[in-house]
């Protein structure tokens, strides 16, 4: 229920933020908006991978699990036939795998956060150019450029939120499939 919450207080946050910069400078605005397909676009593309390895994750998590219980439970007869080696062998094989999904896993994660600051950094880019030109020209103040580029640095702000709790979803999306 938090999560909710959360994201609703997100979206609400990113809403606000956007009105009050299309109040002040609509052209600025759009300008700045310039990044935003591109954003959403790179997650959409991410969305898929994420799940993907999210699912392997779970699978490979699943399987060594198996692996332990059939372990346990046939402890008596490994022994009997001195396959301890062999078992041991085969658990060091499926925690590899899982070793590698995880970082395949983490790697993305990781990636993601700075692809989505590099975009960040992009539309600030884009406001400082052009309301720079503006400003030089004269049709706003350095002051209300200034305040502008503050109000989309907190836009951002919402939607990096948003995009980690998408990365989250479908990891979560990906433990469902894995239950049912």
């Amino acid at each position: 229920m938090a999560t909710v919450v959360d994201l609703a207080s997100v979206i609400l946050r990113a809403g606000l933020i956007l009105t009050t910069m299309l109040l002040i400078n609509s052209s600025l605005t759009i300008n700045a908006l310039l990044v935003f397909p591109l954003l959403f676009l790179i997650v959409y593309v991410l969305r898929r991978i994420i799940r993907k390895y999210a699912l392997l994750q779970r699978r490979a998590e699943s399987t060594i699990n198996a692996a332990v219980e059939e372990s346990i439970n046939g402890i008596s007869i490994t022994k009997s036939f001195g396959q301890e080696k062999s078992a041991i062998s085969s658990y060091k094989e499926l925690q590899d795998i899982k070793v590698s999904v995880n970082i395949k896993q983490a790697t993305l994660f990781r990636s993601f956060q700075p692809l989505i600051e590099l975009l960040t950094a992009f539309g600030l880019f884009i406001i400082l150019y052009f309301g720079g030109i503006a400003s030089f020209e004269g049709s706003i103040t350095p002051g209300l450029l200034y305040l502008f580029f503050t109000y989309l640095q907190r836009l951002f702000i919402p939607l990096i939120e948003l995009s980690t709790f998408y990365a989250t979803l479908q990891g979560g999306f990906a433990a469902g499939e894995r239950m049912f």
